[in-house]
């Protein structure tokens, strides 16, 4: 998560199918704090969009197939090993911040037999759109690691029976023995 020039990865479609209608948006963002409140506000934006979208809502259903209704902890552990199953991180282009809609990643990805790659922010997104397509209320935690407190990194916290939950996928890939470097800033963004 940098403040880098905003573009979002467009799949090569069959005319005529649903992913054939993508667009691309294309924006300079600022540098600094501005970008980054510029990143997340589009982020916000799509998991809004996508949580009710029918593809998000269908995977969504798959994940927790089997978990007993009402178990949020459950459900956010089914939702989280189905996206880190079928898709693996990578960082994005050297400058360049590329966002995904979620709905994108699954049907025209993951539905097509593809192994997406992800960095945190298209991670967030899409495990935040598909908790929130069954009911959960959740949150994005923008946070720093770096010595000079720019933000460097997202992640997703969902709000269940009175706790909050940290999902941060990119550690799902992290080496063993490895910690995640302390946090020197943190902001939450609550979807809402």
């Amino acid at each position: 998560m940098s403040a880098l020039p905003f573009l979002p990865r467009v799949q090569r479609a069959q005319p005529g199918d649903a992913c054939a209608a993508i667009r691309v948006h294309r924006e300079q963002l600022a540098g600094g704090d501005a970008g980054v409140v510029r990143t997340v506000r589009v982020m916000r934006n799509l998991i809004r969009a996508n949580r009710g979208h029918p593809i998000v809502r269908d995977h969504a259903e798959q994940a927790v197939a089997g978990v007993p209704p009402g178990d949020g902890l459950a459900e956010i552990a089914a939702v989280r090993d189905y996206v880190t199953t079928r898709v693996d991180y990578r960082q994005d282009p050297n400058g360049v911040e590329w966002l995904q809609a979620p709905w994108l990643v699954l049907a025209c990805q993951i539905d097509r037999g593809s192994r997406p790659q992800l960095d945190c922010d298209d991670l967030t997104d899409l495990t935040l759109a598909m908790l929130e397509s069954i009911g959960h209320r959740t949150a994005m935690r923008i946070v720093s690691h770096r010595p000079d407190r720019q933000f460097n990194h997202v992640y997703g916290l969902d709000h269940v029976g009175g706790a909050t939950v940290k999902l941060d996928l990119v550690e799902t890939w992290r080496p063993a023995g490895r910690t995640p470097p302390p946090e020197t800033r943190a902001l939450e963004v609550e979807v809402g």
